[in-house]
């Protein structure tokens, strides 16, 4: 009797522990292979990656040493990819583009995109906008990408503060 008792116990706690494995497992898949679609873009602009970072769908990267920003957007099958030569930025800024909704009584703000936008120091060259999030192509609950894009705007910044200093 104890030993079927303790069976079925190891049964149940697997049945219940498997899909948190099998997420976790799933997830690092996932990034590993955008790793490596990351790497074989940075390989076509004989660069290398050395800092990298995936979230749902969108992938990126610095290359320090050649000072290059590297990302992919993932949209179905669809992949846009980016490249940024940080050395003909002047800066780097955050856009999140919301709207106000109201309706019965409350209002909310719903995010509608999060871009990364790159302003080149050849003021005739304009900006390059990298888009994080978009509301209409991604999962329309936000689930971290807000602060995913201020991690690397913010680590874009101080690249190229330290940069202009040297």
């Amino acid at each position: 009797m104890d030993l079927q008792t303790t069976l079925i116990g190891v049964f149940i706690a697997l049945l219940f522990i498997f899909p948190f494995v099998y997420m976790n497992q799933a997830a690092k898949l996932r990034s590993r292979k955008a790793l490596g679609h990351l790497r074989n873009l940075a390989l076509q602009h004989q660069s290398d990656i050395g800092m990298f970072e995936y979230m749902s769908g969108f992938s990126c990267g610095l290359s320090t040493n050649e000072k290059k920003f590297f990302a992919m957007k993932k949209h179905g099958t669809d992949v846009i990819s980016y490249q940024v030569d940080l050395t003909e930025i002047n800066h780097c800024s955050l856009n999140n583009i919301n709207r106000s909704v109201s309706g019965s009584g409350s209002s909310a703000i719903v995010t509608d995109s999060i871009e990364l936008v790159f302003h080149h120091t050849d003021k005739a060259a304009g900006t390059t906008v990298v888009t994080v999030y978009n509301a209409e192509q991604d999962n329309p609950t936000l689930a971290g990408e807000l602060q995913f894009a201020e991690k690397w705007q913010k680590t874009i910044s101080g690249l190229l503060q330290h940069g202009r200093k040297k």
